[in-house]
């Protein structure tokens, strides 16, 4: 079973693609990968090998159409319970995960972090599609409609249980409503803790922080 979370990443002052260059050096971390990525192999995507190339790859897309301004990108964070799948099996879910829900439409780079005791991937996409030029638009509820479903079709494809839900899939649930509706069950602390350590990466300002911790 695994949970998948979406953060955006907003323009930043003076430099606006600020929080998505750190974000993605973050997830790549290429002083440290040996630990995290066991030096760069759980790392994948279609938009460059390194940090620099990647950066550069999301914001000649923006350019290309015009919209360097305004949200930056996204970032998923998918989570697996302490010892329910190894390395592998999580990098190639994500993959599959990435394939899936952006296709080829959108810029992306992942990378599954093992250095905790906790199994997890960081999925970072452009906010502007590179075939089309439209922005990506989060509806409210789409976590529950389209984002958690796809995540837990490939979980059950390599044999994980899919997160149950038990409200009503019609009226579609953000991921902060529905861990706040589960009474308790699947209290992951490491999860709580990699939320408040990312709204932290992505905020400038206090405000900023709170809407962040809203989304996760």
């Amino acid at each position: 079973m695994a949970i998948t979370k979406l953060m955006h990443m907003k323009e930043a002052p003076a430099v606006p693609h600020r929080h998505l260059a750190n974000a993605v050096q973050y997830i790549l971390d290429e002083k440290n990968n040996e630990a995290k990525t066991c030096d760069g192999l759980y790392v994948g995507g279609n938009a460059g090998y390194n940090s620099e190339d990647i950066i550069k790859t999301f914001l000649d897309t923006k350019e290309l159409y015009g919209k360097l301004h305004g949200r930056q990108g996204y970032h998923f964070v998918i989570s697996f319970e302490p010892g329910e799948t190894d390395a592998d099996e999580a990098y190639k879910i994500t993959k599959e995960f990435a394939k899936k829900y952006l296709g080829e439409n959108y810029d992306y780079v992942f990378a599954t972090h093992i250095d905790k005791n906790h199994i997890h991937s960081h999925l970072i996409f452009n906010s502007v599609g590179r075939t089309d030029g439209y922005k990506y638009r989060y509806e409210n509820g789409d976590w529950e409609r389209y984002i958690q479903p796809v995540t837990d079709e490939i979980c059950m494809e390599h044999g994980l249980k899919p997160l149950k839900f038990e409200e009503n899939k019609k009226k579609g649930l953000s991921y902060a409503e529905w861990n706040e509706k589960k009474n308790g069950r699947m209290n992951w602390t490491h999860v709580i803790r990699a939320d408040i350590d990312l709204a932290l990466k992505h905020s400038d300002t206090l405000p900023e922080f709170m809407e962040h911790m809203k989304m996760a």
